[in-house]
């Protein structure tokens, strides 16, 4: 029996011992498995100009793929830029050195402007990127930049330009309906004053998308800036529906609040005196009765419509934004309707939901409307011209004695509409 378990034994320690010489010590202390890389920045950068970046990389593990691949994605850091433009995608060519660092040259950039950029690595395994890091191009800052919608026929774009490099010789916009518009090619508008401006598009068409870049002439060398698009509306809508008589004893009913306004205390919307959608600028080029191709000022121009040739002194319905817009009955105040509210109402100075503005109080009933200031004229069109002086229209205003007063406006301007009903 005893050597019976001597023999078992005998057998155990010969099968470990073949167990143990048939391993690879090799195959113990490493893990060939191929495996996602892993990847980070390098933020040492190096030839940094205007429109080149060298970005730097370290692969930290090749995942034991040679067959790896790398390099980085950039796009701008401002998120309005970063609209307009598709992030690159950049593959390096150049091979890591013995440490993983891996370099690329980035082209194509846009001068004065701020890059977001993050490395990036592929192998069998997958896909991975590193954290996100910023620089900024060097040379001058040409940015276009929109603050209000585009309307049915025109824009306001704002420009800036930042340049320490080189004389500013002259500067501008240029638009169309293709991208990269240029000024040889294209529509433009030159300066030659400050550093900032802003610059009224108006004749575009209707429902159509545009590009635009700004220029800049820097020691007689044109550089283009930051392309921004927009699409002009089809139809402009009003955002809010017409609002609530108001009962103040008069021959008419006043409305609770003007024109495009959601509240009493509201501003709503501007209209130039006898057009029936609101625009992006004010001018007398862009006004709907100033004729084509003239170029007479506002004092001398002779509208087309609404003139001593047709002798219409009050706006026909069609002309009427009250009665196009709100529609129901509801049109613009004459002359006399509006001369009434005045002589009838107390009228005091006032603030509503913080709103300046003057607060009207019936002397026949004690019922009340309030009218918000609104640009830096103050005052509401009503819908008669302000014979003889055809090219004005009379339109309600506050003047600085505090006194409400009617008084003849240039029709081309941006004010606010108070419609009635009879």
């Amino acid at each position: 029996m005893k050597h019976f378990n001597l023999l078992i034994d005998l057998v155990i320690i010969t099968l470990c011992c073949f167990s143990c010489s048939s391993k690879n010590p090799a195959e113990d202390d490493s893990d060939t498995t191929i495996h996602r890389p892993i990847v980070q920045l390098v933020e040492n950068w190096e030839g940094i100009s205007d429109t080149t970046a060298t970005l730097k990389g370290l692969i930290v593990d090749d995942g034991n793929d040679e067959d790896i691949v790398y390099g980085f994605i950039v796009y701008p850091y401002e998120e309005e830029i970063r609209r307009e433009y598709d992030e690159m995608k950049v593959y390096c060519e150049a091979k890591k050195d013995a440490e993983g660092e891996f370099r690329c040259n980035v082209k194509g950039l846009l001068s004065g402007i701020s890059y977001e950029y993050k490395a990036f690595a592929e192998n069998k395994a997958g896909y991975t990127e590193s954290g996100t890091t910023t620089f900024r191009t060097s040379g001058p800052t040409i940015s276009v930049k929109r603050y209000k919608p585009a309307y049915e026929e025109d824009v306001v774009l704002h420009i800036y330009i930042e340049n320490k490099s080189g004389i500013l010789n002259k500067w501008g916009i240029c638009w169309g309906t293709s991208p990269k518009p240029t000024i040889e090619k294209n529509s433009n508008k030159i300066w030659n004053s400050s550093n900032w401006s802003e610059f009224h598009l108006y004749g575009l068409e209707k429902g159509t998308k545009y590009y635009a870049r700004a220029f800049a002439y820097i020691d007689n060398v044109c550089r283009y800036g930051v392309e921004l698009s927009f699409t002009t509306m089809s139809k402009w809508k009003c955002d809010y529906p017409a609002g609530q008589m108001v009962d103040l004893g008069l021959s008419v009913k006043w409305a609770d609040r003007n024109i495009g306004a959601y509240s009493s205390s509201a501003l709503g919307d501007y209209f130039a005196w006898g057009e029936t959608s609101p625009k992006a600028g004010y001018e007398l080029a862009n006004y709907k009765y100033y004729p084509k191709n003239s170029t007479a000022d506002w004092q001398s121009y002779v509208p087309t419509k609404y003139n001593e040739e047709d002798s219409n002194v009050t706006l026909l319905a069609e002309d009427d934004a009250a009665s196009v817009v709100w529609g129901n009955g509801w049109r613009m105040p004459t002359y006399n309707e509006m001369d009434e509210l005045i002589k009838n109402c107390t009228i005091t100075e006032t603030t509503n939901d913080g709103v300046e503005g003057w607060l009207c109080t019936s002397k026949k009933n004690g019922n009340y409307i309030f009218l918000p200031k609104n640009n830096d004229y103050n005052c509401y069109w009503s819908a008669s011209v302000a014979t003889p002086y055809i090219r004005n229209s009379w339109a309600i205003e506050w003047q600085y004695n505090d006194q409400m007063v009617l008084r003849g406006h240039t029709r081309c301007q941006s004010s606010s509409i108070r419609p009635v009903h009879d």
